[in-house]
């Protein structure tokens, strides 16, 4: 896939303006299927976590167990952060991870984001 790192960021910009992930995604068996076992994940998890690809932020708003942080391409998504979280928030390219530095977080959550990057590791 040859497309720029801007012309991708682009992309989810427009698209997460728009995109109603709880109706579209949630709302299907599959996707309560895939919620209800990443839930039970960070049941299990302690310590701070970093939600690549945190979307709209469910899954940091769900996690009780240590400090929560949150990252996506689309500054979009992340204004429908709840509040209280979006002090955690980094508008970053999930293949550019170097944002942070090594060992920065305990967990690491990573949920349908691959398959949207162009060269995943």
């Amino acid at each position: 896939m040859n497309v720029s790192k801007k012309a991708l960021a682009q992309f989810y910009e427009e698209v997460g303006a728009g995109y109603p992930e709880e109706e579209e995604v949630f709302q299907t068996l599959r996707g309560r299927l895939r919620k209800t076992f990443i839930l039970s994940y960070l049941q299990r998890m302690h310590g701070s976590l970093l939600d690549v690809g945190c979307n709209s932020g469910h899954y940091l708003a769900a996690y009780q167990h240590g400090s929560r942080w949150g990252l996506d391409i689309s500054r979009a998504v992340l204004r429908r952060v709840p509040a209280d979280l979006q002090a955690g928030l980094v508008v970053a390219d999930a293949e550019r991870l170097q944002t942070f530095r090594p060992a920065s977080f305990d967990q690491l959550l990573c949920s349908e984001v691959l398959e949207h990057c162009p060269n995943p590791l």
